[in-house]
């Protein structure tokens, strides 16, 4: 059932507030690099690239540079496109341009434009203009031209005119949405007709149904002027008409349309029947605009808002303003694009205030290049783009810095008087006062929202005088205000009575008062006002609390006077004062000292500059303010850094631009409620964060704010800043006042897009080079490039995306698989590399925003450099194959030739082993016969040694005998004779007696001689039973040696040889003695024979001693010694230097006893002339 729906009317009447100051506009101008003055439109493409469609050109734009895109006619022929329409992007990557000469496709592998309309056969047809491409969930293309709807494939490319004519409405509308036609959920595409009704069309049979107004049928739709269609979130369609209001299908089964009016008495109506566009926010609320308002239908609870718009640029008789574009941003907030010359409107529908944008010739204020706007977008970062004849305005509230600026303005009488302020101040009662030039007091008793709203003037003098100012403002006391003027001294403002009276204080002449130049005023915390002026040397203080003066003038400076004219005054937390001077640096009055202000006694300055050796470190002379911090520490400002002041060390460490200030000149310096230092230079504002401590390392960072975040000509005054008890921040400059709050400044959430532009292979650009593979799109994060091994000259351009602050984007790259880290490349916004060797590379590129937020993804192109033809994969398997078939053919020749070898060989060697086993068994004999001899030989070295020892002993052993039977013999005569005499009985006692001492005697002698023959004959018995059995015992070494030594007497004592032992008694050995022995007597022997040969003297000195591992025995001799080339030889078997007394088997039967048989080591070392050493290691134990 048909029903027409009536609702009471309650339009509200909005009149805008014209180009508001809290909202600021970046302006880009065609002057900037465009290739065309005037802009039909523009778009940002879904990589963030801003695309300009001017009347004659088509530019692109990163945020630095403009780059003009031309269509390719021909392989080197290429033409301008103008006159475009809208632009679309492609899920492809590439982009859509719709124009007046046809449609247009960009190639973004190739950076060209390539046309897909016009029609060959028809190139003047209104086909051929096209306003607008739409993609449907199918892929098929609908192409709006003038000669109407055309459907579009792509994959075959073919173009099918679905029969609907041109719209008007496709045109009007065509920045307003980029879209022409609307799919809605069931899956029907809808497109508005304008002046002819509306069509549907259903995708399962591929036909369009044509709705019109049908003036006997209620239910059809109210007009066949139709403008824009949208689904709302209940499923219901909304259309609006031109001149018949809104219609709403709500079943569209039935095909009813539900119709709303404009009605003067009806309640919760729209606002008229001329309506042009519907949108929908995130709450569910259709928004309507059309001629001279909009209306908000409200979801929950669905009535309609409305609202007319008195424009500010209305004039009597003129249409009213239209809206076309309705936007609604991420804070709920609505845009609205307007036809004409009414610019651009901002509603917010929390306070139900509107703000109208429009050119006034401003920097940052309002629009640019008339208020007639073409177009109306929102980028994914909070950007508001509008495009108008002759600039595209950027708005981004999100990203904007809360700094406000007030100037004077000639047309508002509430404004700041001058547009220099030299003096800030809040007094108890939160009233701001300003002093500027012209020597005027401002003041401001009224804030919205924490900010000035308006000023009120009061100039000192009648007479005004620009060139001088008002330098400074405190409170006297709660009535009145003392301002200092420049050149004209100090002045009493009342606040009640708003007068000015001359400053008086008794004892202190007027004139000086009157004539001050600069006055400095500071309250200390004493309540004592101090008074000072740069010109003159000298200062007052003004005791209010005990009504005393104290004045100091200086007029002879000496080392601890005052230095000169103060121009700054602090006191620390001990109470001292810091006075700053005009490039005379600094003077100090301590706590001590004052005590004598008001007395007759002369004060004491301590003073410090920069040729101070007591307080080093001053960066300048020239103080500009000086401040204590919340930690009580002093900053010094001067016209050359930042000084901060180390009591511990009496030292200053100062900070310029290479410390990360933008200007070494301090203007001013304030400190917010979290410890931050905020500090005026001339290129802006600076928040300095800080560590704790008093160190050169204080800073933590620096973050600077100039015209880019809002702060206009940021020429500060020096020393002009004020904070407020709420923590407002308030800085003078020569162009106005700047006020903030530390607590609204934020860092810039959003991250720069990143994208690489362009790709020079060799110095040439990528498309040139035909042969290097590059896919699928230069500005995709995935994009890989392919090259020869001598396309190795790599340079890439890339961009971060900040269209407001471009200019404080940083960058870092790297190349991976080169390149370790990242490099730091600052502004810079190219790499290149030289040289690459073949291989995987990737080239990264990240980019941060002038907040130093990074957006660490990035954009990354993937690089493969191909290895030569010879050094590829396939030509080592060719190398391989070629290997294998030369080694295989070498082991077929080769096979071949060892059996041919073999068979040879096998005939030699079948002769030659009959031969060999002939001379094997002859050998065998040879060798036995060879092995009997050397053992036969050593066993007869051994019988000739133990025969020698034989006949030496016996020899020995005769001599005892001999005297013993010398003796026995003697005594058998004694005893024959004595026996004589008894038998004779003619013995007598003296007879007797000389007998038996004879027989005593004898018998002394036989038994020494005896006991010596036996100690012989069991030496000789153990060396000799040691040698033969060879069986292993302990023994005690001196002794055995001595056996030894004993049993060599014969041949010893043919020359006199002394020999020497210095061996231990108690040094025990369990080995082989008999083994011992003969080595000792071979050494022995040798010594004798070849040693001591033509000699008849000798020495020789045996030592033993334990250590750890065994017994070390050395045997040294001081014979002839061994020259140094038979000592490698002597240990060999039958080496001999002398043949015919040895056979040569001596000292090798030696080596092979001690290594084999005791296991043990020998060397020796000799020196002709001077003897020879023999050391010999064995263990201890034998075992």
């Amino acid at each position: 059932m048909f029903a027409t729906i009536t609702l009471d009317a309650q339009i509200k009447t909005l009149e805008p507030v014209v180009n508001p100051g809290h909202i600021k506009i970046h302006h880009l101008r065609p002057e900037e690099g465009m290739s065309s003055t005037h802009l039909d439109c523009s778009y940002l493409d879904q990589y963030g690239f801003l695309w300009i469609a001017g009347q004659t050109s088509v530019d692109v734009y990163d945020g630095y540079r403009f780059r003009n895109i031309r269509i390719r006619e021909s392989d080197s022929v290429f033409s301008q496109l103008s006159l475009v329409y809208s632009f679309k992007d492609d899920p492809d990557g590439g982009l859509w341009l719709c124009s007046e000469k046809g449609l247009y496709y960009y190639n973004r592998d190739e950076d060209i434009l390539v046309p897909n309309l016009p029609c060959p056969e028809a190139p003047d047809s209104s086909v051929n203009q096209v306003v607008g491409i739409d993609r449907d969930s199918r892929g098929i293309y609908w192409v709006f031209t003038g000669g109407g709807l055309l459907h579009y494939n792509r994959i075959q490319d073919e173009f099918r005119h679905t029969g609907i004519e041109y719209s008007i409405s496709w045109q009007y509308l065509s920045q307003a949405r980029n879209d022409k036609r609307f799919e809605l959920s069931d899956g029907s595409i809808w497109v508005n007709a304008f002046p002819n009704g509306i069509y549907k069309y259903t995708v399962a049979d591929g036909e369009f149904v044509h709705y019109k107004h049908d003036p006997d049928n209620p239910e059809s739709i109210s007009s066949d002027l139709v403008m824009d269609i949208i689904e709302d979130m209940d499923g219901n369609l909304w259309i609006t008409t031109w001149g018949a209001g809104i219609n709403i299908m709500r079943d569209r089964d039935r095909d009813v349309f539900d119709h709303i009016r404009y009605a003067y008495d009806i309640k919760n109506g729209i606002f008229s029947d001329s309506l042009n566009m519907l949108t929908m926010d995130r709450s569910g609320n259709i928004w309507i605009g059309g001629l001279g308002g909009f209306s908000v239908y409200q979801h929950e609870t669905k009535e309609f808002k409305s609202y007319s718009i008195k424009s500010s640029t209305f004039v009597q008789g003129q249409p009213k303003l239209d809206i076309l574009q309705i936007y609604i941003d991420e804070n709920g907030q609505a845009w609205l694009r307007t036809e004409g010359v009414d610019g651009l409107l901002l509603f917010d529908p929390d306070n139900e205030k509107l703000y109208q944008f429009i050119d006034v010739q401003s920097k940052t204020k309002g629009l640019a290049g008339l208020d007639l706007i073409f177009e109306l977008f929102t980028d994914h970062t909070g950007l508001v783009w509008v495009t108008g004849v002759w600039s595209i305005n950027i708005i981004g509230r999100m990203h904007q810095k809360p700094f406000h600026q007030f100037v004077h303005d000639d047309n508002n009488p509430e404004s700041l008087s001058h547009q220099s302020v030299g003096a800030i101040h809040q007094d108890p009662d939160k009233v701001l006062w300003l002093g500027t030039v012209g020597q005027v007091l401002n003041r401001c008793n009224e804030f919205h929202n924490n900010l000035p709203a308006r000023f009120t003037h009061f100039p000192v003098f009648d007479e005004i005088n620009n060139n001088l100012g008002l330098v400074s403002i405190t409170d006297i006391d709660s009535e009145n205000l003392l301002v200092g003027i420049a050149f004209h001294g100090l002045q009493t403002f009342n606040k009640r009575t708003e007068t000015f009276t001359p400053f008086r204080l008794e004892s202190i002449p007027d004139n000086l008062l009157d004539n001050l130049a600069q006055v400095e005023l500071y309250w200390d915390s004493q309540g004592c006002l101090w008074i000072g002026s740069f010109e003159y040397k000298g200062f007052i203080v003004y005791d209010k609390v005990n009504a005393r003066i104290a004045h100091y003038q200086n007029t002879q400076p000496d080392q601890d006077g005052l230095q000169g004219g103060v121009f700054e005054f602090c006191e620390d937390d001990e109470g001292n004062i810091w006075m700053g001077h005009f490039l005379q640096g600094i003077s100090l009055v301590t706590k001590k000292e004052r005590q004598k202000l008001f007395t007759a006694e002369k004060l004491k300055f301590i003073n410090i500059n920069r040729s101070s050796g007591q307080f080093p470190g001053l960066s300048s002379n020239n103080i500009i303010q000086i401040y204590k911090d919340s930690h009580s520490r002093i900053w010094i400002g001067t016209s050359d850094g930042l000084n901060l002041f180390n009591p511990r060390d009496s030292k200053f460490y100062n900070f310029n631009e290479s410390d990360g200030l933008s200007n070494s000149f301090i203007k001013g310096i304030l400190e917010d409620d979290h410890g931050n230092l905020w500090i005026s230079t001339p290129n802006g504002i600076s928040k300095v964060k800080l560590k704790d401590g008093l160190d050169a390392d204080i800073i933590e960072s620096i973050h600077h704010y100039g015209p880019s975040e809002g702060i206009e000509q940021p020429l500060f005054e020096e020393k002009c800043c004020y904070k407020s008890a709420d923590g407002w921040m308030y800085f003078g400059s020569v162009y106005g006042l700047t006020v903030f709050h530390p607590d609204s400044i934020h860092d810039n959430p959003v991250k720069p897009p990143v994208h690489v532009t362009s790709i020079l292979i060799n110095d040439k650009p990528l498309a040139v080079n035909k042969k290097i593979q590059a896919e699928p799109s230069l500005y995709e994060p995935s994009t890989s490039i392919k090259l020869p091994y001598r396309e190795n000259f790599l340079s890439f351009e890339y961009v971060g995306l900040n269209y407001l602050n471009p200019q404080k984007t940083q960058y870092r790259y790297m190349m991976e698989g080169l390149d370790e880290d990242w490099v730091e490349a600052g502004t810079r916004r190219y790499a290149e590399y030289r040289d690459l060797k073949p291989g995987n590379y990737t080239f990264k590129v990240i980019a941060s925003n002038e907040d130093g937020l990074w957006n660490e993804e990035g954009d990354s192109i993937s690089v493969t450099i191909h290895p030569p033809w010879y050094r590829t994969a396939v030509a080592y398997i060719v190398y391989v194959i070629l290997l294998a078939s030369l080694v295989y053919g070498i082991i077929r020749w080769r096979t071949w030739k060892l059996r041919t070898d073999k068979i040879n060989l096998e005939k030699q060697v079948s002769e030659r082993t009959k031969t060999i086993e002939q001379q094997k068994e002859e050998l065998k004999i040879t060798l036995d016969n060879l092995q009997q001899t050397q053992t036969q030989l050593i066993q007869s070295e051994k019988l000739a040694a133990l025969g020698g020892l034989v006949t030496g002993v016996a020899h020995e052993i005769n001599t005892p005998v001999g005297i013993s039977v010398t003796a026995a013999s003697s005594l058998a005569e004694e005893t024959g004779h004595m026996a004589d005499l008894y038998k004779q009985n003619k013995i007598s006692r003296a007879d007797f007696k000389e007998y038996l001492n004879t027989a005593n005697q004898s018998a002394r002698l036989i038994l020494a001689n005896m006991e010596k023959a036996a100690t012989m004959i069991q030496s000789f018995k153990q060396v000799s039973v040691d040698q033969s059995t060879e069986q292993n015992r302990k023994f005690m070494l001196r002794e055995y040696t001595e056996d030894v030594i004993r049993s060599l007497y014969p041949r010893l004592k043919e020359k006199k040889i002394e020999i020497n032992l210095d061996i231990e008694e108690k040094l025990e050995l369990d080995s082989y003695p008999g083994v011992y022995s003969q080595i000792l007597s071979n050494l022995l022997l040798n010594s004798l024979v070849h040693g001591f040969i033509n000699r008849e003297t000798g020495e020789v000195h045996i030592s033993a001693m334990k250590g750890q591992e065994g017994i070390e025995i050395i045997y040294r001799d001081n014979g002839i010694g061994i020259p140094d080339e038979n000592l490698e030889k002597i240990f060999d078997p039958f080496f001999t230097t002398n043949k015919k007394v040895g056979t040569g088997l001596g000292l090798h039967i030696v080596y092979n006893l001690v290594t084999q048989k005791l296991m043990g080591t020998i060397s020796c070392e000799s020196k002709v002339k001077e003897g020879t050493k023999f050391i010999i290691k064995i263990p201890v134990n034998q075992k």
